[in-house]
C-alpha cells in the first residue's frame, strides 16, 4: 500500500484474509479492516463486507465503524 498500488494491495489483503479465516486465525478481523481500507482507496465497487467470509465479523463494532466509513 505504501506504493499506492491499491488494487494489488486489495487483492493481496483479501486473499490473505480468506486464508486466515479458513485456518481460524484471530488476526483475520484486523486484516478485514485493511481489506475495507484498500477497497476505499482503490475505488472498488465490490462489497467485500458482504462476502461469506466477512459475515462472521458483521456485528463487530470496529467492522461496523469501517462500514460506516464506506
Amino acid at each position: 500500500m505504501t506504493e499506492k498500488r491499491w488494487d494489488a494491495a486489495l487483492q493481496e489483503f483479501f486473499e490473505s484474509y480468506k486464508h486466515l479465516v479458513d485456518i481460524g486465525n484471530n488476526k483475520a478481523q484486523t486484516l478485514l479492516k485493511y481489506v475495507v481500507l484498500a477497497s476505499l482507496l482503490s475505488g472498488s465497487e465490490v462489497d467485500y463486507l458482504g462476502t461469506r467470509e466477512a459475515k462472521i465479523f458483521a456485528q463487530d463494532s470496529e467492522i461496523i465503524a469501517m462500514v460506516n466509513l464506506k
